[in-house]
């Protein structure tokens, strides 16, 4: 019988030595076995090396020069990947046991590059709050224009390694590093999706997607067309989607601006993203929500996560 497909999987990490454990131990208790893990550490000053020494030879660590921030950190830990299949993995996240079984079957198909899952998000108190589902699958670049429809960030995907060596790594100097690389390479490879929560992803107000300026939101979305438009085997399909991608940028844009209690301002983007785009139902319902208030949307809420627990979605 062949050995089965070695798999990377690659953890950065920074100042995280209480949740790490977590982390390493959830890719330890794997169904599937034939794994290499590599934690990233990113200039830690806690007892993170500690931690990581109690792991033994099961866990290879990598130590970043100086502070470089997550994505630098995943690119640091590919570059010494030896395995054909690569995983990342935020070590504040977790993954169900059977993840990588599940999902490793599914790259079999020589034109499948990523394969994802659903995942629940999880207060820092570990109690599920939601779940990210997604549907789609296959040739998937008109949906990733306009919008990251690959959940569970980073955490939840696996990819061949091959494909993200001809797609070039993740962006270090980019918000929304994951959809950039996911779009990339969605130009090239189909996605296949399992509509089943095989990954935790902890959710709180240190956040990166709580504390991005709308500046640099709205820049970060600019420079990741902007490279497509300027890469002629891009250019001309971003191009004639330009309405699309102009709504985008005014949707996102205007996401920030409201989670910053930039009201007024976050409802004059949306507005734009509708004017732009009218056939992008998620921009109505942003939209509405500006007017609705935090009351009315913490309601609506909890009666959708207490829904989603009698259906046992989360």
């Amino acid at each position: 019988m062949s050995c089965p497909t070695l798999v990377s999987v690659i953890i950065p990490t920074w100042n995280r030595s209480s949740l790490l454990s977590r982390a390493v131990s959830s890719v330890l208790a794997q169904t599937y076995k034939n794994i290499e893990i590599i934690v990233v550490d990113d200039c830690s000053n806690d007892n993170t090396s500690s931690i990581l020494a109690s792991y033994g030879s099961s866990v290879r660590t990598v130590h970043t020069p100086s502070r470089c921030g997550p994505a630098a950190a995943r690119n640091l830990g590919l570059s010494t990947a030896q395995g054909d299949i690569i995983a990342f993995l935020d070590s504040d996240d977790w993954w169900h046991p059977q993840k990588l079984t599940k999902q490793v079957p599914l790259l079999v198909d020589s034109e499948t590059g990523v394969v994802y899952c659903d995942a629940i998000n999880v207060d820092p108190t570990d109690k599920a709050i939601s779940r990210q589902c997604s549907r789609y699958r296959g040739r998937i670049l008109d949906q990733m224009l306009v919008e990251n429809v690959v959940c569970g960030s980073a955490s939840a995907a696996i990819m061949r390694h091959s494909c993200i060596e001809n797609s070039a790594p993740f962006r270090a100097d980019i918000y929304r590093e994951d959809w950039d690389l996911w779009l990339r390479l969605s130009f090239d490879y189909k996605f296949d999706y399992i509509p089943e929560p095989l990954v935790y992803i902890t959710v709180d107000s240190s956040s990166r997607h709580h504390t991005i300026s709308p500046i640099a939101a709205g820049s970060s979305i600019t420079a990741i067309y902007q490279a497509l438009l300027d890469n002629p085997r891009t250019a001309d399909y971003v191009a004639t989607h330009k309405a699309q991608c102009g709504s985008t940028l005014h949707f996102y844009t205007g996401i920030i601006l409201w989670q910053n209690g930039l009201v007024a301002d976050a409802r004059a983007e949306l507005w734009q993203s509708i004017r732009l785009d009218p056939t992008q139902v998620r921009s109505y319902r942003e939209y509405i929500k500006t007017f609705l208030g935090d009351s009315t949307l913490d309601r609506i809420k909890s009666l959708r996560m207490a829904t989603d627990r009698l259906r046992g979605r989360i």
